[in-house]
């Protein structure tokens, strides 16, 4: 084995050690005096450290937390560790580390959270997802020693909070909160209203996701404030009715914007859209959508260039999903369009080849999940488009096929068409999405 150990230079090892997940590492560094150094010098440099009692084995290659876009690479997750040897053995060893996501840690207190603060003088972007035995005062005595974060991220499924906390969050660049305890208090209490306030000089990218519809309802007034604001996710228990979007009138920075809920449809009258010139990425998750409105929405959006849609809804109206692709087809300032249908529909007029004719601007046309028995009318209808428009049509497809697939017909592919398995990562990214979130680390 020392001779297997000789035969590699420490920058290689250096290089391999690199990507390795932690347990690996601590196996490795037990082989050797070289290799325990060298382990220890590796990981030194990392950056990303994530820490469940969660054990996520069905996406293959991430992990995520709070927002089911965020990813983390299998290699910097920890599985199954107590606090104390959290704090005692691994974060002293990793003194360079900026990112670090506690999920489901249960053996945290009040008296042992704000020890992270002192093991990690650079941390820069902190996620907190169900931390059940902490309480308020013990995120508060943590947020005191960061003065210099820029990315928060906090979540809870069941505690009794007031949020009290929220008084002494830091003025991040990045929010992510995540509340879905229906016992819970409403988001905005005396306490949480002090650091929205206080975000409005800061603030650049919100996630806000909670059962409450009143509390996004209250958010927008604090919403049309943030002047910086240039990505904002919005998670709905219903529908859109009541929602004051008209207040992000003046927010010139925004330029992405993400919605969740259950039905893409409100009241007739309860809402009203600005024009959001400068939006260029848009993504949709729905159960349903009522064309007409969806129709309404996306006139709003003169100038958008990547856009996202997912109808997770097996029983929507296949009518529906037809006139949202002519909709789409219409967007001429597209670039990208991710599209993700969980039913079969009618191919008849080739509703994605209408997209690749009609978008002169597209690069990247993604489509999903593909049911067996439209394979080949879906790949026909754009090979037929491609083939006819080989010079004008400069657009990179990807076809994303259904879980349990089997084996797929053999037929011929226009070069610009990918065939991809299923894989639930397209099902859970939408577009820049990740390239954005990614840039954190």
């Amino acid at each position: 084995m020392s001779e297997f150990c000789d035969s590699f230079a420490d920058n290689v090892w250096i290089e391999i050690i690199s990507f390795l997940a932690f347990k690996d590492v601590a196996s490795l560094s037990r082989v050797s005096k070289r290799l325990n150094s060298l382990c220890k010098t590796q990981l030194k440099t990392r950056t990303v450290l994530v820490v469940s009692d969660l054990v996520v084995s069905s996406y293959e290659g991430c992990f995520y937390a709070i927002d089911d876009r965020l990813v983390f690479p299998k290699h910097v997750t920890i599985n199954n560790t107590e606090a104390e040897l959290l704090l005692n053995k691994a974060l002293p060893l990793l003194p360079n580390l900026k990112t670090l996501c506690l999920d489901f840690v249960e053996d945290f207190t009040d008296d042992s959270l704000h020890l992270i603060a002192d093991r990690l003088p650079n941390l820069r972007h902190l996620w907190l997802s169900c931390l059940s035995e902490v309480t308020d005062d013990g995120f508060a005595q943590l947020f005191r020693k960061l003065p210099n974060l820029e990315t928060l991220g906090f979540q809870y499924y069941h505690g009794s909070y007031d949020l009290s906390c929220f008084k002494h969050a830091p003025p991040v660049k990045q929010l992510f909160i995540g509340i879905f305890d229906t016992n819970a208090l409403p988001t905005f209490t005396e306490n949480s209203k002090f650091m929205f306030q206080r975000l409005e000089s800061s603030l650049e990218k919100l996630h806000y996701a909670t059962l409450e519809s009143e509390d996004t309802q209250q958010l927008f007034n604090f919403l049309q404030n943030y002047q910086r604001l240039n990505s904002l996710f919005l998670f709905y228990i219903m529908d859109l009715t009541n929602s004051r979007f008209d207040k992000l009138s003046n927010l010139n920075s925004l330029q992405e914007l993400h919605l969740r809920l259950y039905e893409f449809n409100w009241e007739d009258g309860s809402v009203a859209f600005p024009v959001f010139s400068n939006v260029k990425t848009l993504s949709i998750e729905t159960e349903t959508f009522v064309a007409s409105k969806m129709e309404q929405f996306l006139q709003n959006f003169p100038n958008l260039e990547i856009i996202g849609v997912k109808i997770l809804d097996p029983y929507s109206e296949q009518s529906n999903f037809s006139q949202l692709v002519q909709l789409i087809a219409n967007m001429h300032s597209l670039k990208e369009v991710t599209l993700c249908y969980t039913r079969q529909f009618n191919n008849e007029n080739n509703l994605l080849g209408s997209l690749l004719a009609n978008l002169s601007n597209l690069t990247k046309l993604r489509f999903g999940n593909i049911k067996k028995n439209m394979f080949v009318s879906i790949v026909n209808g754009l090979n037929e488009v491609l083939n006819n428009n080989a010079e004008r049509i400069k657009s990179q497809v990807e076809l994303f096929l259904e879980q349990h697939f089997g084996e797929r017909e053999n037929i011929e592919l226009n070069s610009k068409i990918n065939v991809r398995d299923y894989s639930s990562c397209f099902e859970r990214f939408f577009n820049a999405s990740l390239k954005a979130y990614q840039a954190y680390f």
